[in-house]
């Protein structure tokens, strides 16, 4: 609760510091509020009578400028929250299911394959859909499970970790453009306006694996000459290109 000091009835109106919205305030008055309510995820251990406060001046404006004073908030500690999941959970588990798209990525490409009476452009569009997220699938194997590797083996070879990176991106990519690709052969299929009967392979082609492969490229030049960290580590985190940001 709000400790105010003073009684009379007009004062400054409600007022927002950037960290916490001040309530209305008498003139001559100094309204102090616990550091525990406005900043919850600090420790109070250490100093359990930390206030913040700000005051209103005689002509009923916030004094210094609307300035607060969190001075004796910054003797504060922040507390960690505990961890709910250990990375080397998360990583047991990506790794699991990765591998169980895999299994299951592999059975259903086996099966558009060998069976030529299912070819038709649809099954073909989905073969490379397959591919895609079959190598995406990879990529999270090798991740997860390099992740889990007690030598870190894969962070250590700064050529080794980016291309997993590199290719991990493109598969993404490529995955996503596949399944534009399968929406745009729905739509030239019921639309003969639009498109000839045979499909053009070629463009999905260039849609699906050809658009990714030059957004990645252009992505991988652009890191290599800005970002120059071990296995681009931090960059996703970077604001601009050159700057001098930690990860």
């Amino acid at each position: 609760m709000a400790e105010i000091e003073g009684t009379n009835e007009t004062g400054c109106p409600a007022a927002w510091d950037n960290l916490f919205c001040w309530p209305p305030t008498p003139v001559n008055t100094t309204v102090r509020l616990p550091c525990a309510h406005i900043f919850p995820f600090l420790q109070q251990d250490n100093d359990t009578d930390a206030l913040a406060f700000r005051r209103c001046d005689a002509q009923g404006h916030w004094a210094d400028g609307g300035w607060t004073n969190y001075s004796e908030c910054e003797k504060l500690d922040f507390q960690e929250e505990p961890e709910a999941i250990s990375p080397t959970s998360i990583g047991i588990v990506v790794l699991s299911l990765s591998s169980l798209s895999l299994v299951c990525l592999c059975a259903a490409l086996a099966v558009f394959s060998a069976f030529r009476s299912l070819e038709c452009a649809r099954v073909r569009v989905h073969r490379h859909l397959l591919l895609s997220l079959l190598l995406h699938a990879l990529m999270l194997v090798v991740v997860s499970g390099a992740a889990l590797h007690p030598g870190r083996f894969l962070s250590q070879i700064d050529w080794l970790c980016k291309a997993v990176l590199v290719l991990k991106t493109y598969s993404a990519m490529a995955s996503v453009n596949w399944m534009f690709v399968e929406g745009l052969l729905l739509h030239a299929s019921i639309t003969t306006s639009v498109f000839d009967r045979r499909p053009p392979f070629r463009l999905y082609h260039a849609l699906g694996w050809g658009i990714p492969a030059l957004c990645v490229l252009t992505w991988v030049a652009l890191m290599s000459f800005h970002w120059s960290k071990a296995c681009w580590v931090g960059y996703g985190h970077a604001l601009s290109f050159g700057s001098s940001l930690d990860p």
